[in-house]
């Protein structure tokens, strides 16, 4: 069960469309629209009239906002999930939003460095 073939693009499109009143989804594609928008902000960094902190900051809690997302899109839909799955995958979301909100908050960003 966890190595079948998926749907195809064409069948996952008919299924959002058909059924994008359900939780799950929506948050599938404002999961897909963050990391859309992480990606790009970390593209075109330096071009945003933002300082390295902000734009650090936005990412964070940008990637926090996805991965919790993701994660709950994922236990929502459940095609292939239980119980056991369920708690992994909650233990690892948990653990790495820890991770994240430890470095921010007790290691502070980098001073921009100065090139001679």
């Amino acid at each position: 069960r966890y190595f079948e073939a998926g749907i195809t693009p064409q069948d996952a499109l008919l299924e959002i469309i058909s059924n994008l009143g359900q939780q799950g989804l929506i948050f599938g594609i404002t999961a897909w629209v963050l990391m859309l928008t992480i990606g790009l902000t970390s593209l075109f960094r330096n071009k945003l009239p933002i300082t390295y902190r902000t734009w650090r900051s936005i990412h964070g809690y940008l990637a926090i906002a996805f991965i919790s997302i993701a994660s709950f899109h994922v236990i929502t839909v459940g095609r292939h999930i239980d119980k056991p799955m369920t708690w992994l995958i909650f233990i690892l979301t948990f653990s790495g939003i820890v991770m994240l909100l430890k470095i921010y908050f007790l290691k502070p960003a980098p001073k921009k460095r100065i090139s001679l």
